[in-house]
């Protein structure tokens, strides 16, 4: 007579397993409202913030530097830093240290100029500046591959200058692109081929 071998063990491991399995579930469901969210820095590392030159933003200042204050701004959902300095203050009389201005926790609502390095952004509230920024496109009216007219206003030793309607200069590599015969004040048909990080290039 055959015996078929007990599997006692086996069918125990598999018992175990799947209680194990079941109350994973429910502790994920039960804790689900405790997991951490991804942070506003991750958020700005993924490219998800919207902002833009001009935008009008108030955050509040996290340090006072001699000569500038950081500070951390909202725009919309997400968080992100501002420099800025005395002489993009707006103010009527010179000062020499900007905690003559600004204090730790001190509110302040400025505009956006320019970014910075890594995830830092320029700030103004340079009233003069805006206005003649005002009127003029947001990069999200651009997309790459844009035809667009521009007026070369300068050059350096690698990049020449563009006034294309945004509301900052647009840069052409002159290691890709001839300019031979271009003055400045002409103008010139570009394709836009980057937009990244307030700045767009031809």
């Amino acid at each position: 007579m055959l015996r078929v071998p007990r599997r006692s063990g086996h069918v125990r491991f598999c018992k175990v397993l799947a209680i194990l399995t079941l109350a994973y579930a429910v502790w994920g469901q039960a804790f689900a409202g405790a997991r951490p969210l991804p942070s506003q820095s991750t958020a700005l590392q993924a490219g998800k913030i919207e902002i833009d030159i001009g935008d009008e933003v108030t955050g509040k200042v996290v340090n006072v530097n001699p000569l500038s204050v950081d500070a951390e701004f909202v725009s919309g959902n997400t968080s992100f830093k501002g420099n800025l300095h005395v002489a993009e203050m707006g103010l009527e009389t010179r000062v020499n240290k900007a905690e003559d201005v600004y204090a730790v926790g001190a509110s302040v609502t400025a505009w956006v100029r320019q970014r910075q390095d890594g995830e830092r952004y320029r700030m103004t509230k340079d009233s003069a500046w805006f206005d003649k920024i005002k009127n003029k496109k947001k990069m999200s009216d651009f997309s790459v591959g844009d035809r667009v007219s521009g007026r070369f206003l300068r050059r350096s030793k690698q990049y020449v200058f563009f006034d294309v309607g945004f509301a900052a200069d647009a840069a052409l590599d002159t290691t890709l692109h001839n300019i031979d015969g271009l003055n400045e004040g002409d103008e010139k048909e570009l394709t836009v081929t980057g937009l990244k990080k307030l700045r767009m290039s031809l």
